[in-house]
């Protein structure tokens, strides 16, 4: 693989989470979430990616082009839904509650 196609990849995936950090932040000035949370968030993202990465591989075998790269992104977002939601049916925690979680 291209050191190129790599550096994409990673601006491509570092600068939107950035952009959507930012735009949080600043809708969410007067009640902030806790930094551990927006931090956990983050992180279970990243395990999510690397979770899809087969049911992805499975997506090449049945689409190609413009439906695959829709495909992958669908998959990527539900499992980052399932992941990030998952604990939030299983518990009922306020704000405050949850920022022991993670302290």
């Amino acid at each position: 693989m291209e050191l190129s196609v790599v550096v994409y990849a990673a601006l491509g995936g570092i600068l939107p989470t950035l952009v959507w950090v930012w735009f949080w932040n600043k809708e969410d000035s007067k009640h902030p979430e806790p930094k551990q949370l927006i931090v956990a968030a983050f992180l279970v993202g990243m395990v999510a990616v690397a979770a899809v990465i087969p049911l992805q591989k499975m997506a090449t075998v049945f689409l190609s082009g413009t439906a695959m790269v829709v495909a992958w992104a669908a998959i990527e977002e539900v499992m980052n839904f399932f992941w990030l939601t998952l604990p939030c049916f299983r518990t009922k925690l306020t704000t405050s509650q949850s920022t022991h979680l993670f302290t």
